[in-house]
């Protein structure tokens, strides 16, 4: 194992949104929406980077599904295609293009559209076909060259502890691959777009992003089977307006050495780092990570068999309503999750009015947990939870 340690520095930009964040395509942009964060530099340091040997196998493997567009993106969204006689089975072949993608065969679908922009190089829907292979090629560079992803420490912190996590670069090719970087072009490496969330029980959520670039990195080498490691120390958010509340960061980004070069073949392109969350929690509430589910089954047991309604019990009420908040947040897997919907809704609707410490609980919870924002509003959750067990097994939930 190669073990080389490098000084880094970051620079930090911020600001605060409401529904919207920063575009970090070009890493070297030197703020986000204009504003700069109050907090100045504060540095990003680069722990250490190694070349580590062994196999292929990750926690996404080949023939891995496709994440999907961005939010708020259609499958190669692009312009409004004009209309045409022949559009019918232009629109059939995007289809089965972006279902193949969808299910891991990015190579098939790079096929069909190559075949399609081949023959009829001005079909009328020539732009998605070209964003669709935009996604297709990038899914067969991670799958067949690059792999890179993010690997966090924990999936909790402490309150003011430092974010540590890996950068991972696997080779998966047949020969070497180089990472060259030119400081002459640029010194900085790659950035990191950081969304921290603070939400609490009664509903109120304040959002936060920041940009950092990554700097210093040196030119690497990897074979076949090996992985490239970058440790990243990230600064400890600063502390939100409230104490009460639990903080959800989301972590993703993108490295862009000067030139990736597999073989014989020269690439010149972004490496994504998908999204990876995370969150801060204080020491009780940290525990729950461990099987979040059970902690949920067991304070919906304590609220049920509580009698809870007298103002001396507020205090354990509020207590165990923030427990449950806690649990339903860090459900993780989709099969943990759609159980302890279904457990939230029966508890509500035992709860016959929904005032009582039960239904008061089990709201914010629902919440949490599926990110409706009802809330409060027992007769919508209901409703939601109808609609809910009449979809099809594993299709999305209603209002998603």
């Amino acid at each position: 194992m190669l073990r080389v340690l490098v000084a880094a520095a970051c620079l930090v930009t911020a600001t605060a949104v409401a529904g919207c964040g920063p575009d970090v395509r070009d890493p070297d942009a030197s703020a986000v929406n204009g504003a700069v964060s109050p907090a100045g530099d504060r540095g990003t340091r680069i722990v250490a980077s190694r070349l580590v040997k062994g196999d292929r196998r990750g926690p996404i493997a080949r023939g891995e599904a496709d994440p999907g567009p961005a939010k708020g993106q259609g499958l190669g969204a692009g312009p409004e295609p004009r209309r045409d006689p022949g559009e019918p089975w232009y629109e059939a072949k995007h289809r089965d293009a972006a279902a193949r993608l969808q299910r891991g065969d990015a190579l098939g679908a790079l096929k069909i559209i190559e075949a399609i922009l081949v023959l009829e190089p001005d079909c009328p829907i020539r732009d998605r076909l070209v964003a669709l292979k935009v996604r297709a090629e990038e899914r067969v560079f991670r799958t067949s060259v690059l792999h890179t992803r993010l690997v966090p420490k924990a999936r909790v912190f402490a309150p003011g502890e430092e974010l540590l996590l890996s950068v991972v670069v696997e080779n998966r090719a047949d020969g070497t691959v180089e990472l060259a970087v030119d400081p002459d072009v640029s010194e900085i490496f790659g950035a990191l777009e950081v969304e921290v969330v603070d939400v609490a029980p009664d509903g109120e959520q304040a959002r936060l992003r920041e940009t950092r670039r990554i700097r210093g990195a040196p030119d690497v080498r990897i074979e076949p089977g090996e992985r490239w490691e970058l440790e990243i120390a990230l600064p400890p958010p600063a502390p939100g307006a409230r104490v009460d509340v639990f903080r959800r960061i989301t972590v993703s980004g993108r490295l862009r050495p000067f030139t990736v070069v597999a073989g014989e073949r020269s690439f010149e392109r972004f490496l994504p780092l998908l999204p990876v969350e995370v969150y801060v929690l204080d020491g009780p509430h940290a525990r729950l990570a461990a099987d979040p589910l059970l902690a949920l089954r067991r304070t919906l047991r304590d609220l049920a068999l509580g009698d809870l309604a007298g103002p001396a019990d507020l205090a354990a009420a509020r207590a165990l309503e923030r427990r449950l908040f806690a649990a339903a947040l860090l459900l993780a897997a989709p099969a943990d999750r759609e159980r302890a919907v279904a457990l939230l809704l029966v508890a509500l609707a035992a709860d016959g009015t929904g005032r009582g410490a039960l239904g008061h609980a089990v709201m914010p919870a629902l919440a949490a947990a599926t990110g409706e924002p009802f809330h409060r509003d027992r007769a919508r959750w209901l409703a939601w939870g109808e609609r809910r067990r009449g979809r099809p097994h594993g299709a999305p939930a209603p209002g998603r």
